[in-house]
């Protein structure tokens, strides 16, 4: 069988994953008590922990998908990577300024100090195919609160405990052939979940000026402009922010 980048056949990969949700096994990095918040959810609650599928409908109601979250792994790296090169592929020239890549250091540090998740589909479900395999579907990472020049806190003054306070939503690609399941709204409530487990008040993202369909989703998840600025050795970028709590003052006496 020939393989595309991106996928992996699935007596490899779908087998390992679909027995991790039905054994309850999860990364010993990750806190299987956690329940997923209704946040950006659409008002459905998802009583589930990580891993858990969820069937999505495209936009339009024409097809549905059964996609598999989970938490990603250090072995994930490859299927990552060749994700990414889709993706940005996938980006009209005119607009590949608004589209910077991870790199592979980024990756591996995050993969070992960050969040990340991972969504996995079927090729054979989504294409109709006759041999199934295990597609990486959509790659989003949180930068946690922690000091690193990669919290954009740095960039706005923060001083170490607000740093301390502040996860940085940092990239976000999703397979041209499972965009419209809207995995990106499913993915951005779980970062929030995440962090706020985390102890983080608020969360910092980028956005360039130009893609204002990227710039419109971000304001209508809550975000704000915080700052704008030359970023990524000169891009015309946008600081966005958004408050996951209230910060609480201390009382008088």
């Amino acid at each position: 069988m020939q393989e595309v980048a991106g996928s992996i056949p699935v007596g490899s990969i779908m087998e390992r994953l679909l027995g991790l949700l039905r054994e309850s096994r999860r990364p010993s990095n990750f806190d299987s008590q956690r329940v997923l918040s209704r946040e950006d959810f659409g008002g459905e609650w998802i009583m589930s922990t990580m891993p858990f599928e969820k069937q999505l409908a495209a936009h339009g109601g024409n097809s549905t998908q059964t996609f598999l979250f989970r938490q990603a792994e250090k072995e994930d790296f490859s299927a990552i990577m060749a994700l990414q090169d889709i993706a940005a592929a996938a980006v009209p020239k005119e607009k590949r300024h608004t589209f910077v890549l991870l790199t592979k250091e980024e990756l591996t540090e995050s993969l070992a100090e960050d969040f990340c998740v991972t969504v996995w589909a079927s090729r054979g479900k989504a294409r109709h195919d006759a041999q199934e395999e295990a597609v990486l579907a959509a790659f989003s990472l949180v930068v946690l609160n922690r000091i690193t020049d990669r919290n954009l806190g740095t960039y706005l003054g923060y001083d170490r405990e607000q740093l301390l306070r502040t996860v940085t939503y940092d990239t976000t690609f999703v397979h041209p052939d499972f965009r419209g399941f809207g995995l990106q709204r499913i993915i951005i409530g779980i970062k929030s979940d995440e962090a706020l487990r985390r102890g983080a008040s608020q969360a910092l993202a980028t956005v360039s000026p130009d893609n204002a369909q990227s710039m419109a989703n971000t304001l209508a998840m809550g975000f704000e402009v915080a700052e704008r600025r030359p970023m990524y050795g000169g891009l015309d970028r946008c600081i966005m922010r958004r408050i996951l709590r209230e910060e609480q003052m201390p009382q008088d006496g």
